[in-house]
């Protein structure tokens, strides 16, 4: 949809996901973790910004912790100048809190451009709104009997992912995950870090 240019130039971007899932009761170890939800929650997230948005020009982060029991920062939000003109927040976290319409492992995005928006929704609506209408599509993840119920979304994703890695690894075609490509998105883990450490914005 960005790159069919129908809602225009992208100028503001959010890409959303908070749960009141308690994570901590199916995976513990998260709470010894020094660093948090930036390296378990964050890597995908910038991730997912740098491929619609291309590479962060500034950054700025917070962070809190709001389980006190654990070690690392449970929630974070990150603002990036991205592609020289996209402004993309990026909010992730595990408050615990209940949340309306909660939606664990949904990443939800809106884009906002100067033509009009497109939206990945709740229980995986597409919407694309112009000044012609609104038009809205389901695609929801496929389901295996091995899936958790909870962990769908995810475990519907990495299926798909892990089956590409493999063929590439077979030598047949090229892998879209490389680690070239990861250390670019690490690289913004580690300013998030330092920017929420000392206050201040990051440029690259």
């Amino acid at each position: 949809m960005l790159d069919s240019g129908e809602i225009g130039v992208p100028f503001r971007a959010r890409i959303f996901q908070v749960s009141g899932y308690l994570i901590f009761n199916t995976e513990p170890s998260l709470k010894d973790l020094e660093k948090y939800i930036l390296k378990d929650m964050g890597v995908h997230l910038l991730d997912v910004a740098r491929f619609l948005f291309g590479e962060a020009d500034r950054l700025y982060c917070q962070t809190d912790q709001i389980h006190k029991d654990i070690k690392g920062e449970d929630v974070a939000t990150v603002m990036m100048c991205m592609g020289g003109r996209t402004t993309v927040t990026c909010y992730m976290g595990f408050p615990g809190n209940s949340l309306e319409n909660d939606v664990f492992t949904q990443t939800l995005i809106r884009v906002e451009g100067d033509k009009g928006s497109a939206e990945l929704d709740r229980n995986y609506w597409v919407r694309v709104t112009t000044r012609s209408g609104t038009r809205a599509n389901r695609y929801p993840p496929i389901y295996r009997p091995w899936m958790l119920p909870d962990y769908v979304a995810s475990h519907s994703r990495i299926a798909r992912c892990n089956a590409h890695l493999l063929r590439a690894l077979r030598g047949e075609g090229k892998a879209e995950t490389t680690g070239e490509d990861n250390l670019k998105t690490k690289r913004l883990v580690f300013a998030a870090y330092a920017s929420a450490r000392t206050g201040n914005a990051i440029s690259f």
